[in-house]
């Protein structure tokens, strides 16, 4: 969907291979994604190990699957940048100015409400996967990686995260480092 000058998928990805082909690993327990984390090797999973959610919510991957040189993004599509997501999220502050709702999914916000998605986002609350591999904050929260590396450290920036009634950009903390499964959203290039 067409969002200013930005092209933005209007669902989250659930790719199980690399652009060029080869299979991304599955995490099926805690254990394989807190070791694929240590080892800083790329993971996906499905929101708490169950295939009936990657309809809504896609997959969510750690951040070395996001940066691995093979390509997480299809082709002629890009994980945005850090400045991508906040121009993003300026234009819905001036196209929506206080209407979180109209951003959110019409179904399973468990706090607060649902929204009306009237922007076409379709912002689901599929949460996301800590280091250690343990799932939280669906129907609460959901968060997206950036394609932009922080100054250092294991942490990497998920430029948006919507939870409850609020939008954060350029939204870092500490259990979001590069272990940390998170959604991704795709811009065309």
């Amino acid at each position: 969907m067409l969002y200013g000058d930005q092209t933005v998928m209007t669902t989250n990805l659930k790719l199980t291979k690399f652009k060029n082909g080869e299979d991304i690993p599955q995490a099926k327990s805690a254990e394989e994604w807190e070791r694929a984390g240590e080892n800083k090797k790329p993971a996906w999973a499905y929101y708490n190990n169950d295939p009936s959610t990657a309809e809504q919510c896609g997959l969510l991957y750690n951040w070395f699957a996001v940066n691995d040189p093979r390509g997480l993004a299809p082709e002629g599509w890009h994980i945005p940048s850090e400045d991508e997501w906040k121009k993003l999220g300026d234009f819905f502050s001036q196209k929506y100015p206080r209407n979180v709702n109209s951003i959110k999914s019409k179904t399973e916000w468990t706090r607060y409400e649902n929204g009306d998605n009237t922007s076409g986002f379709n912002a689901f609350p599929c949460g996301y996967r800590s280091k250690t591999g343990s799932f939280n904050q669906f129907g609460g929260a959901t968060a997206w990686w950036s394609a932009s590396k922080d100054g250092g450290g294991d942490r990497s920036h998920n430029s948006m995260f919507f939870s409850f009634s609020n939008v954060y950009h350029e939204y870092n903390v500490a259990q979001n480092n590069r272990a940390s499964g998170l959604s991704v959203r795709c811009m065309k290039d």
